[in-house]
């Protein structure tokens, strides 16, 4: 039968190794490590971790760090902290701050706090109050919308969009978009694609695609390509 990628969890790294059926790693410009089936770690030119499943980190340059699946945990450029599914938490440049899902916190340059789910307090600039419940709408320097409850939308500076419950998008500096919950893409600076949960598709830097769940290929600098395809037990 094919084994979900349930419980892909831990990592590789320069250390992965390559083998069949729960843990495959593979070795690229000898700082690529990629293990799969209950613990998938990529490294990508020794500063990208990748963790899915349940709980999913990638760092891309070694400042990105991304946790998806009932704790998510996003790092751009060492300034963006995002935690998705019960317990999120977005750092945007060092002064963003937001948590969702039961216990919403929207920090928006140091001075905006935002509380969703049964008790929302919003505070922009100190002088923005906000209560917000089952259809949130907010507007932050005049380029910030917020929709929250099965119908999220959020735009931060312009040139954020984030969706969450099912649909979620994530625009951060015009180049960064995030899809989480069955269908999860991500953008970083243009280059990078994302997609998890049953198809997941990344992408680094224009030349590196990553498919996990069943059917994973790597493709690193245009001429790397793995498919471990299905793992069947």
């Amino acid at each position: 039968m094919i084994v979900p990628l349930d419980h892909v969890i831990q990592g590789g790294g320069r250390e992965a190794r390559e083998g069949h059926h729960g843990n495959v790693g593979l070795r690229l410009h000898g700082h690529v490590g990629f293990r799969l089936h209950g613990h998938v770690g990529l490294r990508l030119h020794g500063h990208v971790g990748f963790r899915l499943h349940g709980d999913v980190g990638l760092r891309l340059h070694g400042h990105v760090g991304f946790r998806l699946h009932g704790h998510v945990g996003l790092r751009l450029h060492g300034h963006v902290g995002f935690r998705l599914h019960g317990d999120v938490g977005l750092r945007l440049h060092g002064h963003v701050g937001f948590r969702l899902h039961g216990h919403v916190g929207l920090r928006l340059h140091g001075n905006v706090g935002l509380r969703l789910h049964g008790h929302v307090g919003l505070r922009l600039h100190g002088h923005v109050g906000f209560r917000l419940h089952g259809d949130v709408g907010l507007r932050l320097n005049g380029d910030v919308g917020l929709r929250l409850h099965g119908h999220v939308g959020f735009r931060l500076h312009g040139d954020v969009g984030l969706r969450l419950h099912g649909h979620v998008g994530f625009r951060l500096h015009g180049h960064v978009g995030l899809r989480l919950h069955g269908n999860v893409g991500l953008r970083l600076h243009g280059h990078v694609g994302f997609r998890l949960n049953g198809d997941v598709g990344l992408r680094l830097h224009g030349h590196v695609g990553l498919r996990l769940h069943g059917h994973v290929g790597l493709r690193l600098h245009g001429h790397v390509g793995l498919r471990p395809i299905y793992l069947v037990k």
